[in-house]
């Protein structure tokens, strides 16, 4: 039997090697004929071995040094993580501080606005105040020149006042003659407007107290100043229209 059959037969036969184990036991010199035989095919078998020990052995390195390179990639990911973080943190902080700032500057813009409003309520209120009280005294001075002019030049005397109905109709002048009443506007500046005005009123006077229908209804308007349409509308409606100091259109009672 050549060397390779018995490699061969080493390999695969159970049979055969429990054979040789017999065989060996009874005789030493077969034993070392048997391995100066498989000396060829155990210098191959070592070899193989061997070269698959270095290419196994080739193969860990470059496994280690790709894990070497990955986990310098690993490292230097970390820090570019732990850089860009930084970066972020700072703008962040930066972005932060500025709103604030900011914030805080509107605060201060919305403070010196706030006193500017609170400034202007206040003018609008005393605006408010004296032109209430300058129209109160107009509307005094118109009451008081109808009631003397009643009296002067009619003889007549008669209390003349404002006129309200809540939630209804307001008038500046209201003078009640018995059969005859006046119905009145006070205007600083008087247009066509006026007369529309007036008109209007009466008519809710009218509808609200009926019996007012009975009595002669005189309009009149007292203006501080008098559009030229206005005056030329008193004239062709019968309204008596007055600066107080000059009669633009006749009173007919």
């Amino acid at each position: 039997m050549s060397a390779e059959e018995i490699y061969q037969k080493l390999k695969n036969d159970k049979e055969f090697i429990k054979n040789l184990v017999n065989e060996l036991s009874r005789s030493p010199e077969f034993i070392n004929e048997v391995a100066e035989a498989l000396k060829p095919q155990l210098a191959d078998e070592l070899k193989k071995v061997n070269e698959n020990l270095t290419t196994l052995n080739n193969k860990v390195d470059l496994l280690n040094k790709r894990a070497e390179n990955i986990e310098d990639l690993q490292k230097k990911a970390l820090n570019e993580l732990a850089d860009i973080k930084s970066i972020l943190v700072t703008d962040i902080k930066g972005t932060l501080n500025t709103i604030v700032s900011k914030l805080g500057s509107m605060d201060n813009k919305l403070d010196s606005i706030d006193k500017k409003q609170d400034k202007m309520i206040k003018q609008l209120r005393d605006i408010n105040n004296t032109l209430h009280n300058l129209s109160m005294q107009v509307e005094g001075m118109a009451r008081r020149f109808l009631a003397n002019k009643l009296k002067s030049e009619y003889n007549v005397d008669v209390l003349v006042r404002s006129f309200e109905i809540d939630n209804v109709v307001e008038f500046d002048i209201f003078a009640d003659l018995g059969d005859k009443v006046i119905l009145g506007e006070v205007k600083a500046r008087a247009g066509m407007k006026a007369v529309e005005q007036l008109e209007r009123a009466i008519e809710k006077l009218l509808k609200a107290r009926p019996e007012f229908k009975k009595k002669k209804i005189i309009p009149m308007i007292y203006a501080q100043h008098a559009t030229e349409g206005l005056i030329e509308e008193c004239k062709r409606k019968g309204i008596y229209l007055t600066l107080g100091y000059a009669d633009l259109t006749p009173l007919k009672l």
